[in-house]
This record gives structure tokens, C-alpha cells and sequence, in this order.
């Protein structure tokens, strides 16, 4: 071999020995894109908000309708869905991990000092203690009849009111016509964050063949009586709410379904809200499955993935109360709860073997041909965060030092890669497609990929290729974007003396005397401060041979013309590529006309 030539560079393949590598994968891949088959950088991250502590495990943005945004920050796994009602006012969201149910908006979550969320309610409307009391306070006359009455519980929640299940319900004898009929003796208000504002009083009507109850009255929750002295004919509409029982206390691992139900699981049940209104549960809608302890869920189009510690399964069907479900002929278990991530194309989670991926048109391992479960789990994968950003799966690994994410392509072939992320949580905001994440020593959040100015440094380290004899090169070429290359000292100049210039400033009499400062100098509400540039970083590109394990060349690039490389001879070789520029390819060779022909 006279020439070595690499483009169309690869990611890993950990599984493969270095020197089984194809000539474009690699042993390293670092903080580098490998999506257009180039070594591209990653732009260096922004800071988004500074949090007022540290060690969150969830972060999430919430919008407010006018587009202004807060982010939310839980020390505990929190899964999150937006409000499956329309909501153009209020930004309602619903999650589970935070004690027990909740829910909360943007007004409520805001209003007073950071960490959001200020404050949320219980995500349900609770079934009442008792029955109330039912007096007959006026006789009537007529054929006597038997009633029941029984009330709910209205909680406000924002614009938004919702019903819970009726009570227990208390019987009275009257004779209609004339009669008045008092309710009274509520029982105790539940305890909790509910925000009940009303209750609603219904009275059994009997029909041909059934018997409803309908509406008679809404009161305020303070009100301490209410006297019934209605017709049948005037009474409203048949009470709706029987068995919406708010969701178990210990509901875990929301998801949103797209016909407007929630679901969540606790143990080996998975219950489902009425599509539409997310406050009520009802139990009939359950569905327990007969093996393996659920981990998490998962959305693939209107069917819910559950992972276990034993199979997988789906519940087809879309509506709740007439679902089925199906196992998943998978002997792939969930690791845990926090690397379950879904997209437009399915649910990605980690098992004991990899990377499962279940889609309506796969099923299986997606990294079966990168890792055997040997290599997979030296990473220890049960402790991965995961996220999907534009069909990439993100495995952050919080406790690995130095902290690190995992970033998986899921084209074919996969292109696997790392980054170095020290994070304790990411959020993906869909409306500016950004991934968002917790940093681990300040806790503050940043904007990952979105520093132009600063972006990172990639290392992309070669198969090792091995020659029957040793072997010399004298000449390299690298295609890369040399014109990215800029030297950043005269720009950070200019940002120190900004920064300079505005504390010599600051706290100095800006204007001088009164009077003393000529007009139209200043803008009206303006600043005498200047707005410094933020610092930028070199670019580079460096290329590293190593043979036998040693280095034995390093060289700096500048432009796309060849260059002389320090003489050696080695029988094995690789080549690291480091910088922060995007590289096309890259050749070796002995001689210019070599050079020229690959």
C-alpha cells in the first residue's frame, strides 16, 4: 500500500476490533457531526436561563401564549404532556414524578420567585367524603316519590372547569308538587392543592326503563345549603361524571395519546384518562397486563408502547375502553424509565442488549451491529437520560466521568457518535427544534449546538490499518473548509476592551454635571454602555499519525496544499483528526503523482 485515502468518514463500531474496521469508521468520534458523511463541529453551547440551584433531574420550557417562555425544574424523573384541550390562553400542562398528579399553566407556574413551577393543583377533581343531607323543609303534594341526591366537586383551573365523580347519594321521600327539599351537611373539603370552587347537586329521575340523574344546581364551595323546590321539567342535563376517578396517586410515566387521552401506569397497570378531559380517570378503562413490572411508556401513532422488566407490549385500539393488547415477541426488557424516547417514528429504550426500537415497521435491536451486550453494558445504560432531537437518539450518561452523551442516527447505517455533555437533564423545545440541558455544576440551562463563536473541538481517530511491511508516507493533503479558519485574538480584543470600558463606567456619573452633556448624543432611554461581542475561540485543524501506538507525526493544516511529513516507517497506523472545521477527506501518500491519484 503506497496511499491511503479517507472520506465519507463513519462513526464507531465498538464491537469490531480497530483493525476490522472499515477504512471510514472510527475508534474515536468526538464532538463531531457525521450526518453529510464530513467531519462537521459542533457549535458550542449557549446559557438559556440561570437557575437558582443545582442537581435538576427534569427541565422543561413552557410557552405563554404572547411566545414568552419559562423554564420549569424539578429535582425528580417528571414526565410532562401539554393539555390535550385547545389552549390559546393559558399554556396547561400535566405531569407525573412530582408527588403525586399535577397540573399547572403558565400563570400559576410563574407567578412569584424562580424555580418554576410556583404552583400546580392535583392533577384530579376528588370523589366527595359522604353524602350530604336531604331535608324535606316544605311538604308538597302529589303521589309521593323516592329521591336520591347526590353532588361533585368543581375545581377551576384557569378558564377551565372540571367536574369529578358524584358522591355517595342520600335518599328523601317527597311529595312533588310544591315541595322544597334542602341540601345541607356537606362533608369536609378533601385535603390537597385542588382548588375545588363549586359544587354541582343532581337528583335521580326516574324514566321508562332507567334511572339518571340530572342537574339541579352549581353552588360556591362555600355555600352551606341549597333549597331544591324544581320541577322535573326544569332540571338540566344527565350528570356525565359517574366513576371519573382522579388518576392513582403513584401514576407514573405520562404520555399523551393523539385522540386527546393521557395514560400513565402504576405497577403492572396502564389507565387512560377520557380523551378530553385529563382530571378523570375512570377505572374501567384499565388495563393490567399479565407479566413483567412496567418501566415506562411510549406513543406510536394511536397505539401506547409499554416497556417491562420482562417484554414489551402495545395497546392498540386508540380510544379508550376499547383497546387491546398485544406482546411484543421481544425478550428485551427496559432498563429504566429515563432513556424510554419517542419521535414521529417510535419509541427508542434501553435494554440489557442495546437499543430497542419499536415502530410500526420495526421491531428489534438498532445497534445489534455496533455493540455486542459485552461492550453495551460497560456503559452502564440503565443510567442514561434520553432524548430525540431530528431523529437522533441522545443518551446522556450523567455519572460517567468526563461526562458524555451518546448520539445515535438512526439511518441506515447508523452513525454513532459522542459528545461531551455535563448534564443532569435535556429537554427538546419542539417549536425551535433546540435541545436543552441542565448543566451539571451550576445547574443552569443551556442551548446545546448554538454558539457559532465557540464551537467545540472534534477528535476523530482512524481504524488501525496494518501493513505486511513497514510502511513510510511522505505527503498529506486534507480537504477541509480552510477558509473557516480564523484567529480570534483581534475579535476578543475588541470584546475585552468593551468589557473594560463599561466597568470603568459603571457607577461613574455617566452624564456629568447637569447640563454639562451636549443633546443628541445619547439615545433617549438609552445607555452609555457598549455591547460587548461574546469571546470566540481559534480554529484549527491538526492531523496526529500514530504508529504502533506512538505518535510519530503532528501537523497543523492551513490551507489544502500538500505538505512534507516528518519521516517514519510503521507496520500499524492511525490517524486522529482534531480541530473545528468541517473536513471532506483526507490522503496520504509517498509521492506528489500518488497524491494525485486518489
Amino acid at each position: 500500500m503506497s496511499a491511503v485515502k479517507v472520506f465519507a468518514f463513519d462513526g464507531l463500531v465498538p464491537r469490531l476490533s480497530p483493525t476490522l474496521l472499515g477504512d471510514n469508521f472510527a475508534q474515536v468520534a468526538e464532538n463531531v457531526k457525521l450526518y453529510s458523511r464530513e467531519l462537521r463541529y459542533w457549535r458550542g453551547p449557549l446559557l438559556a436561563y440561570n437557575t437558582p440551584g443545582t442537581n435538576y433531574k427534569t427541565i422543561y420550557r413552557l410557552y405563554n401564549p404572547a411566545g414568552a417562555s419559562a423554564f420549569l425544574v424539578w429535582g425528580t424523573e417528571v414526565d410532562v404532556v401539554p393539555g390535550p384541550l385547545a389552549d390559546n390562553s393559558e399554556g396547561r400542562i400535566y405531569f407525573t414524578g412530582s408527588g403525586g398528579p399535577k397540573k399547572t399553566n403558565y400563570a400559576l407556574a410563574t407567578t412569584g420567585s424562580a424555580p418554576f413551577p410556583v404552583t400546580s393543583y392535583e392533577m384530579g377533581v376528588p370523589k366527595p367524603a359522604g353524602a350530604p343531607a336531604a331535608t324535606v323543609t316544605t311538604p308538597g303534594s302529589g303521589t309521593a316519590e323516592t329521591r336520591a341526591y347526590v353532588f361533585t366537586y368543581i375545581n377551576t383551573f384557569g378558564s377551565v372547569q372540571e367536574e369529578g365523580p358524584p358522591s355517595d347519594p342520600v335518599s328523601v321521600t317527597v311529595s312533588p308538587t310544591g315541595a322544597v327539599v334542602t341540601i345541607d351537611t356537606f362533608p369536609a373539603l378533601p385535603g390537597g392543592s385542588y382548588n375545588l370552587t363549586h359544587r354541582r347537586i343532581y337528583r335521580t329521575v326516574v324514566g321508562a326503563s332507567t334511572v339518571s340523574y340530572q342537574f339541579v344546581a352549581e353552588i360556591a364551595i362555600g355555600a352551606i345549603s341549597f333549597a331544591d323546590n324544581l320541577t322535573t321539567a326544569q332540571l338540566g342535563e344527565v350528570m356525565s361524571t359517574l366513576g371519573w376517578d382522579p388518576p392513582p396517586s403513584d401514576l407514573a410515566g405520562l404520555v399523551a395519546l393523539p385522540g386527546g387521552a393521557l395514560a400513565g401506569f402504576s405497577g403492572n397497570t396502564v389507565y387512560f384518562s377520557e380523551p378530553y378531559y385529563p382530571h378523570a380517570w375512570p377505572s374501567a378503562y384499565a388495563i393490567s397486563l399479565p407479566v413483567g413490572r412496567v418501566v415506562g411508556l411510549g406513543v406510536i401513532g394511536s397505539s401506547v408502547a409499554v416497556m417491562t422488566d420482562r417484554v414489551p407490549y402495545l395497546i392498540h385500539g386508540g380510544v379508550p375502553g376499547n383497546m387491546y393488547t398485544e406482546r411484543v415477541q421481544l425478550e428485551e426488557p427496559c432498563l429504566s424509565k429515563s432513556t424510554i424516547a419517542m419521535d414521529e417514528d417510535g419509541v427508542i429504550y434501553a435494554s440489557p442488549n442495546g437499543l430497542v426500537m419499536l415502530a410500526s415497521g420495526a421491531r428489534g435491536l438498532v445497534t445489534k451491529n455496533l455493540f455486542t451486550s459485552v461492550e453495551w453494558q460497560a456503559l452502564n445504560p440503565g443510567t442514561m437520560k434520553a432524548a430525540v432531537l431530528q431523529g437522533r437518539y441522545f443518551g446522556l450518561f450523567p455519572d460517567v466521568v468526563p461526562a458524555k452523551a451518546m448520539i445515535l442516527s438512526r439511518d441506515d447505517p447508523p452513525a454513532l457518535s459522542y459528545i461531551s455533555l455535563s448534564a443532569t437533564a435535556m429537554h427538546v423545545d419542539a417549536r425551535n427544534a433546540r435541545l436543552f440541558y441542565a448543566d451539571s455544576a451550576t445547574g443552569d440551562i443551556f442551548s446545546l449546538d448554538s454558539d457559532e463563536s465557540n464551537p467545540l473541538q472534534f477528535e476523530w481517530r482512524s481504524k488501525r490499518w496494518q501493513f505486511p511491511q513497514a510502511q513510510t508516507f511522505s505527503l498529506l493533503r486534507v480537504d477541509a473548509e480552510f477558509d473557516q479558519l480564523v484567529d480570534a485574538s483581534a475579535y476578543n480584543q475588541a470584546a475585552a476592551e468593551a468589557a473594560a470600558a463599561n466597568a470603568a463606567a459603571y457607577g461613574s456619573p455617566l452624564l456629568g454635571a447637569f447640563n454639562e452633556t451636549p443633546l443628541n448624543v445619547f439615545d433617549l432611554n438609552g445607555s452609555t454602555l457598549r455591547n460587548p461581542p461574546t469571546f470566540a475561540s481559534s480554529r484549527t485543524v491538526q492531523v496526529v499519525i500514530y504508529g504502533e501506538g506512538a505518535v510519530v507525526a503532528n501537523l497543523n493544516l492551513s490551507s489544502m496544499d500538500p505538505i512534507r511529513i516528518p519521516p517514519f516507517k510503521v507496520r500499524e497506523m492511525e490517524i486522529g483528526i482534531f480541530g473545528n472545521i468541517h473536513v471532506r477527506s483526507l490522503a496520504l501518500a509517498t509521492t506528489i503523482e500518488e497524491l494525485r491519484q486518489i
